[in-house]
């Protein structure tokens, strides 16, 4: 019973941040299709290829779990929205991952992304690790370089979940992701 509440209030978190993300969005004055601002005041985002013009960012993930020195292949998905606040450097978003071993253990988490200097991302998440018949509270930790391509970036990350009761796992791998 424990756990169902814990996964009903990750899931209910999740769709917050979603819905926080669309109403700033939608009550952003700021055009969209044009940009009005000199260099001197345009967000530093922008020369990175995600920001105010392209708020929404979708990536694939593939790479591997490491966890008492066994690894094991681990594929996902992540949403981002980027905050009008602070120059456009938060974002908000799911993370769902899927791990590939001996039995399946999917992962769910909301996630808050920091961009403080270039393509430097770091992220924090609190969520769920579900295998068959056991589910345990993580939290997750990471940081990754995002290559932009015009619209598109490829973000080598590491990241690392402390799951409770299971002890610290290492997630390494490559995001190919898309701002629109």
């Amino acid at each position: 019973m424990p756990l169902r509440i814990g996964i009903a209030l990750l899931t209910f978190a999740a769709f917050v941040s979603l819905a926080a993300a669309a109403t700033a969005a939608a009550a952003d004055p700021t055009p969209r299709d044009r940009d009005t601002r000199t260099p001197e005041t345009r967000p530093a985002q922008d020369e990175v290829g995600h920001g105010p013009a392209l708020p929404h960012h979708l990536a694939v993930f593939g790479g591997a779990t490491i966890h008492h020195g066994h690894a094991a292949p681990t594929f996902g998905v992540e949403y981002e929205f980027r905050l009008p606040v602070w120059q456009y450097r938060l974002g908000v978003g799911p993370i769902v991952e899927g791990i590939f071993d001996t039995s399946t253990a999917s992962i769910i988490a909301p996630a808050a992304f920091l961009h403080p200097w270039g393509g430097l991302k770091l992220l924090a998440a609190p969520g769920v690790e579900a295998t068959s018949g056991h589910a345990a509270f993580l939290v997750r930790g990471g940081l990754g370089y995002e290559f932009h391509l015009g619209s598109w970036s490829l973000t080598p990350l590491a990241q690392f979940d402390w799951v409770f009761g299971g002890g610290l796992a290492q997630v390494y791998g490559l995001s190919v992701g898309y701002g629109f």
